[in-house]
């Protein structure tokens, strides 16, 4: 883990806040708190009320759910410079899902109480947080739709080609990961992949699934 960032710097590069003056960003950055969390580290918890918007400034952060026999269901990775908790940024309450650092991270929080009275301010931040959760909550919808409609294959494959269309033709998620985003354990997750790397879509490497066909992997989701 490097030095400690500078909160303002951080702020900076977050796009809520790309209008705001630099004595409003130092003001802010003088009530956020910037802390090391270990892997597997709980940042905060499903339930808990919720303590203001978070900030990944170095490593990796989960976004789970836990079903009622205790089995995890990753919701969303957040990398560097990637925000989540805007819930209880914007309204407080409890947490929707539980944080878990996936590697050694450092992450800003900016309190509910410091960050209310620049929204009043600044509407335009305001609706710029609320857009990115209306795309959060969509996204949530879509993962929670293929779960219980789609086979894991198809889900597999769906996961995948949005890997390759951002630009990342290698995955370098574990399988036991890939398996808690999908909703289902690693045992199914492998015979998918074998499946698929058969078809010659993808080649399952030691830590990483490479992207070799994507047309086959299109071929699989076509019924999403």
């Amino acid at each position: 883990m490097t030095a400690h960032p500078d909160p303002a710097a951080i702020l900076r590069q977050i796009p809520y806040f790309e209008t705001l003056a630099p004595e409003e960003i130092e003001e802010l950055a003088s009530s956020a708190h910037l802390r090391l969390y270990r892997a597997s580290e709980v940042i905060f918890s499903q339930g808990q009320p919720a303590a203001g918007l978070w900030c990944v400034a170095a490593g990796r952060v989960k976004a789970v759910r836990f079903s009622p026999q205790g089995r995890e269901l990753i919701i969303k990775f957040f990398e560097p410079y990637e925000t989540f908790g805007e819930v209880g940024a914007l309204e407080g309450g409890e947490n929707p899902s539980t944080a878990i650092a996936a590697v050694d991270s450092r992450i800003l929080l900016v309190p509910r109480q410091a960050l209310a009275p620049l929204l009043r301010r600044h509407p335009e931040v305001d609706t710029r947080i609320m857009r990115a959760m209306a795309q959060k909550l969509r996204f949530a919808m879509s993962r929670f739709e293929q779960a219980t409609l789609f086979d894991v294959r198809t889900r597999l494959a769906a996961f995948l080609l949005a890997q390759w269309q951002s630009g990342q033709p290698v995955c370098r998620l574990s399988q036991e990961e890939v398996a808690s985003m999908l909703g289902t354990v690693r045992q199914v997750v492998g015979r998918a992949l074998a499946e698929l790397q058969s078809a010659g879509a993808i080649r399952v490497r030691r830590g990483a699934i490479e992207i070799l066909r994507p047309e086959v992997l299109q071929d699989a989701v076509q019924l999403l």
